[in-house]
This record gives C-alpha cells, structure tokens and sequence, in this order.
C-alpha cells in the first residue's frame, strides 16, 4: 500500500513539472517574459536639398530664371502662379523666362531623399516702355564678301516688342572655357618698351596698365611670344641663323636675342601677372631648314624634322634657363599663310 502511494506521489509530481515547463515555453513563445523588445523603425530618408535660383528675387526687366539643385540626381517642380508645387506640377528642363511680375515656387525630389522644403522667389518687372542706347551695326561674312560694312541701326530697349531680340545673360551655363586674353611679346614692341618709351615711369605705367587689374590695368593674360622673328618685327632673324648654312646638330642655338629686350619684359609681366599663361611659336623655322633657304616663303623640308624638334626642345630648356616657363607650343603661326615678303 504504501509502495502504490508513493508511485502514484511521483507521478502527480511529474505531470506537474511538465505542465509548469509546458506553460513557460508558451510564456516566451508569446514574447513575454525576459524577450528583447522588437527593433525601433528606421529613420526617415533625408531630405532633398531646397532648390536655388538665379537670378535671386529682385526687379528685373524681362529675364530668364534658372534653378539648380545640389542633390544627385534631383528633379525640380515648380509653380508660377502663386500655388504649391508637387511632383505633378511643371518639371524644370530650361530656364524659365518672365516678361511680368512673378512669383515662382520650387520644390525638389530625388531617389533616396524625402521631397525638399517649399521655396519661393518673387520677381517684379516693370513696365517695359523705355528705349536704351544706340547701337550700330556693321557685317562681315565669312566669305570676305562683306567686310565691316554697315547696316541699319538699332536700340537697346525693353520694351516687349514681339520681334524675338531678347538678349540673355545666364552666368550659370558654361560652354567653352576661354583661357584668357592677351596679346604677343614681338620683338618690336618688347623694344619700344624697354629702349624706346621715355622716362621709365612710362614703361612701368604701361607694363601695370597692360598686365594688372589695377587702376586702368586691363589685366592681359594669356600671351604669345614668337620663337624668332614675326612680320612686324625690326629684322628677320630665327636662333640659329649660321649665316645661313645648315646646322642640323644645332650647335649654333642661341636666344641672345630675345636677352635684350623680349626676356626682361616678358619676366616683368609675370611678375606683375603670375597667373599670365605663354604660348610660344615661330612664325617660321630657320631658313636653312625650308625649301626655299629663306624665313621668307617655301616649306620645312622632310630631312629637317628632326632638327625642328630639337629646335623646340632648346627653346623651351633655353627659356626655363632664363627663368621663363612656356605653357603652350605650336609649330607654325598662321600654317596657312605664305608670306610674299
């Protein structure tokens, strides 16, 4: 009897630590219990940039507004009536031209950003009636069928007049970049200015007129020097005359020349100008070298391309020696060109 109780003490026992197992299991199945807590939900997507104009709001006369925005890949919406732009308002492809008083809105969308912040720009145009400046016109056609020849005048105005002469400034599109502009150290003007111009204070007025923005300066910026002599210069002359035989070793190179007046006055530019660049080039290779034996006329002969080149590399040596660095070459002024003199 007392074996039978104790059998059946043991086995009350056991079906109550299954079920108290049993019920903790359900417990965590069902997130109760010691569980972490699920995660937080991701942030938002950043915003879009807000989108910029240009010109800024102002008064204008009729112009062009061009928007812009900094984030990859953006699509800009706007309005011109006054009414908030979404993404099926006006897309923005080209700038958009106002002839009145306008007020435009912008938002931007792009992949990855939530929609931009609701910008605005107001431009007042007056009323166009007024009639500018004079203007007169001359014509040459590429042919040379018609050289400066003069054509009927007109005036700037801004006044709205239908006939599609609307001229547009937009400093935010770019095409070709241009270098600079300038002028040529011929061996003529290097010197009247460093022999010829008389006191000295006119040199230096002129040098700071030529290559500052200082003043008057017209700040020149991109420069050719002749490698010898141009059509305007005092002689014919090239580095490596030999009294005209052939040195094709080019034993007898020398810029001695350009020592006198071309160097210092190109070296007091770059002084004046750091930022100036140099193109060199020769209006024509040592007459030795060309089928005519002469600067003057005739062409470079097969047999003297090598010494040409080499002619350009003790150029460029020569003048670095001199302190000049030469940012640009090209073979032949005006390849062209045959002069008969």
């Amino acid at each position: 009897m007392y074996s039978i109780a104790r059998r059946s003490f043991r086995r009350r026992s056991l079906v109550q630590s299954t079920l108290v197992l049993s019920a903790m299991l359900l417990i965590q199945s069902c997130g109760g219990g010691s569980s972490a807590p699920p995660p937080p939900p991701p942030p938002p997507p950043p915003a879009a940039a807000t989108p910029s104009f240009w010109p800024g709001a102002g008064t204008y006369s009729p112009t062009q507004i061009t928007l812009s925005d900094t984030t990859a890949n953006a699509t800009i919406y706007y309005t011109t009536d006054g009414s908030t732009p979404n993404t099926s308002s006006l897309k923005y492809v080209a700038p958009i031209a106002i002839t009145s008083s306008t007020t435009i809105k912008a938002m931007a969308t792009a992949p990855g950003f939530s929609p931009s912040l609701i910008t605005a720009s107001i431009y007042t145009v007056p009323a166009q009636n007024g009639v500018g400046s004079a203007v007169s016109i001359v014509l040459t056609t590429d042919d040379q069928s018609r050289k400066m020849q003069p054509q009927a005048g007109t005036n700037f105005t801004t006044a709205a007049n239908g006939q599609g002469r609307v001229i547009y400034v937009d400093q935010t599109q770019t095409y070709q970049p241009i270098e600079g502009f300038g002028a040529a150290f011929t061996d003529s003007a290097a010197y009247l200015l460093n022999e010829v111009a008389s006191p000295k204070s006119a040199l230096t007025s002129t040098m700071n007129d030529l290559f500052t923005r200082n003043g008057n300066g017209i700040g020149l910026s991109f420069m050719r020097t002749p490698m010898g002599a141009s059509d305007i210069a005092r002689s014919q002359y090239s580095y490596d005359d030999s009294g005209g035989a052939a040195d094709p070793t080019l034993a007898n190179f020398s810029i001695a020349h350009d020592q006198a007046d071309v160097i210092p006055i190109i070296l007091q530019a770059r002084q004046l100008n750091p930022q100036m660049k140099l193109m060199a080039n020769p209006w024509s290779p040592p007459g030795w070298m060309k089928t005519s034996n002469s600067m003057v006329g005739g062409a470079l002969q097969s047999s003297m391309y090598s010494p040409f080149a080499g002619y350009f590399v003790k150029y460029l040596q020569a003048y670095s020696a001199a302190g000049i660095s030469v940012d640009y070459i090209s073979l032949q002024n005006e390849p062209l060109f045959v002069p008969g003199n």
